[in-house]
């Protein structure tokens, strides 16, 4: 015997303030690429079955102008895929900084690309999330440099631990 009044709604509904007309949330995540540069066999991007594909900056202009009317997150998140692969990452980061809809903008990336990022990237990322995987694992060189980039630019890093991600390099989906 179940209630039916709790199966239909089992938990309580967030409560989602409204600033100034516009929901206040937590985060907004912007996949600004599909594809990546790892094949993790549990990708919940499911990256590692799409093509190459890249958001144009224009396209994320417009499309965070208009969110930009319903929504106010306290982060505005580019995610992919691996967003470092963007071939203008820099333009994408500059129309998440203009675009105003959240006071921080944060890159989430697996790390890998980071040594070979412009110093441009390091002026626009205010806060960055990087996912730590046990295989490949990240260097300790590009560990060392990502936390001196960070500090040299006020930037705080999340290192994310990723154990469940252990099978890589999928043949086949």
């Amino acid at each position: 015997f179940y209630d039916v009044q709790s199966y239909r709604n089992p938990m309580p509904q967030p409560h989602y303030e409204i600033v100034s007309g516009r929901v206040h949330t937590r985060s907004l995540e912007i996949h600004i690429v599909d594809h990546c540069n790892l094949r993790c066999h549990a990708c919940c991007s499911l990256s590692p079955y799409l093509p190459n594909w890249y958001i144009d900056p224009i396209e994320l202009e417009r499309d965070l102008q208009l969110a930009r009317g319903a929504l106010a997150p306290e982060y505005l998140k580019l995610v992919g895929g691996e967003p470092l692969l963007h071939p203008d990452l820099d333009g994408c980061l500059s129309v998440a900084r203009r675009a105003a809809i959240a006071p921080v903008v944060s890159v989430t990336t697996n790390g890998f690309l980071l040594p070979r990022v412009s110093d441009r990237f390091w002026q626009l990322t205010q806060a960055l999330t990087i996912s730590l995987y046990p295989r490949p694992r990240l260097s300790d060189e590009t560990i060392s440099l990502v936390e001196r980039r960070a500090s040299e630019h006020g930037i705080p890093v999340n290192w994310k631990q990723q154990g469940e991600f252990v099978d890589m390099d999928l043949d086949a989906p």
